[in-house]
């Protein structure tokens, strides 16, 4: 488990919870869609003309804002208001 899970701000010690799910977060794409062109980061999907209304996210808000902020170079853990 990685150490940012082992002891949360709200459960120090873990005495009352344990992190239950560790599912990454990726970018998946069926290359025949893209033409064969490799697809490396959320910028590409939004910006790309040619992947116009074929692309979709995941409907789980902590899963896409979490990349989003990656994408951008900035801590998901630590964004702010104003990067949200």
């Amino acid at each position: 488990v990685s150490a940012q899970f082992r002891t949360p701000d709200w459960d120090p010690g873990r005495a009352y919870s344990y992190p239950w799910t560790g599912i990454p977060t990726v970018i998946a794409y069926n290359v025949k869609a893209t033409g064969g062109r490799k697809v490396d980061s959320v910028t590409q999907l939004l910006d790309d003309p040619k992947l116009k209304g074929r692309v979709s996210f995941l409907s789980e808000m902590r899963d896409t804002i979490g990349m989003t902020l990656l994408d951008q170079g900035k801590d998901p853990g630590k964004f702010t208001d104003a990067e949200f």
